[in-house]
């Protein structure tokens, strides 16, 4: 018999993280944002990814608050991170948040396929989701070898989770077919060995 090796040379990882105490979190979270800003809505959704620019830094006024109410599940998964064979060099790791926007979805709302940065990591959190809301679908960069077929990943997920995913990966959101909004947040990141 002819033994026949199989590896998975090239890691893909998604990370979920569960906000903690999410009911007293989430009304803090809704409140950061002016959702009545006219010049964050848009035809399909309202967002304020374009409002930040307006900003001498490139990030909107609240994401220090943001950053101090999400320090436990941010620094879990840094930790998570630096455990991870993703960090080839073992060394302790700490977070830098790039960008962060706020985004709402109402009835037959949706989000084009996209991607973000080119390296790093990508998060959404899900600050309203309903059992009736569909999560984000991502799509591999390489199709199935051997039919061909695109290979796509939507996640199980629940309010109140956070999920890091590679910011390469192209990934849309299916239409809200509910009255009730759907809404994110949205961050890019770097994860950065401490010298």
């Amino acid at each position: 018999m002819i033994n026949v090796q199989e590896t998975h040379p090239f890691l893909l990882p998604f990370f979920k993280v569960p906000v903690q105490n999410w009911e007293e979190k989430k009304p803090k979270l809704l409140e950061m944002v002016d959702w009545k800003n006219k010049d964050c809505m848009f035809n399909e959704y309202f967002t304020d990814y374009y409002l930040q620019f307006k900003n001498e830094d490139n990030r909107p006024k609240y994401i220090d608050d943001f950053k101090q109410l999400l320090k436990p599940e941010l620094n879990a998964f840094v930790s998570k991170m630096e455990k991870s064979s993703l960090n080839r060099i073992q060394k302790e790791c700490t977070m830098r948040i790039q960008t962060l926007w706020a985004q709402k979805y109402w009835k037959d709302m949706s989000m084009e396929p996209h991607t973000h940065e080119s390296t790093g990591y990508s998060a959404v959190l899900y600050a309203e989701f309903t059992r009736h809301h569909t999560p984000t679908e991502f799509f591999a960069p390489f199709k199935n070898m051997l039919d061909r077929m695109d290979y796509r990943h939507t996640p199980e997920i629940k309010e109140g989770e956070i999920i890091f995913f590679p910011s390469l990966l192209l990934h849309y959101s299916m239409p809200n077919k509910t009255k009730v909004p759907r809404t994110i947040f949205s961050f890019n990141c770097d994860i950065i060995p401490i010298r």
